[in-house]
């Protein structure tokens, strides 16, 4: 996709399997941290302040219906206990659901969907092989598995303009 004289390029991060098992808020920074001080910086910073290009990073939170999702997993729950005769990672997956349900009805969270990615660009298409190349891996150093998208990148570019709101919630629940 081109913007004026500009290439885009776009990173996703959308399906549960492309995260890394454990996050934590922030981590320490090797290069600006001593011995006796610590320099922290937060989680997602190789794709933030570290990635060092014209580059934006948008995260899309889908607030759902979440009784009707809780149902979903109640029955998806029961279909892995079914299943689980057959395959071990059957029976993990229930072990999950249910870990999650118990959580979500114990605590009474709301379950949420969540899109995040990482839309650089350039106006030099040697330079933008460069800042692909890069920020694919700044996604890898967080432990991501990083998608480069073609499909939707028009779509994901409107919808993040701010007060875009209506029409990104319109298109997107499509995606």
């Amino acid at each position: 996709m081109r913007i004026g004289d500009n290439i885009l390029c776009l990173h996703t991060l959308s399906e549960v399997e492309d995260l890394p098992g454990k996050v934590s808020t922030d981590n320490r920074y090797e290069k600006l941290s001593t011995d006796r001080s610590d320099c922290r910086l937060s989680f997602a910073a190789p794709v933030g302040v570290l990635l060092s290009c014209n580059h934006l990073y948008n995260q899309f939170i889908f607030i759902d219906d979440s009784v009707e999702n809780l149902k979903k997993f109640e029955r998806q729950a029961r279909n892995m206990h079914s299943l689980s005769r057959y395959s071990r990672s059957n029976q993990i997956n229930k072990q999950w659901i249910e870990q999650y349900l118990n959580e979500a009805h114990s605590l009474g969270l709301t379950s949420v969907r969540c899109h995040c990615n990482v839309m650089a660009w350039s106006d030099d298409r040697e330079e933008l092989q460069k800042i692909k190349n890069d920020t694919g891996s700044q996604l890898a150093l967080m432990e991501c598995r990083p998608r480069h998208n073609t499909v939707d990148t028009p779509m994901l570019y409107w919808a993040g303009i701010p007060a875009n709101s209506r029409i990104s919630n319109a298109t997107y629940l499509h995606y």
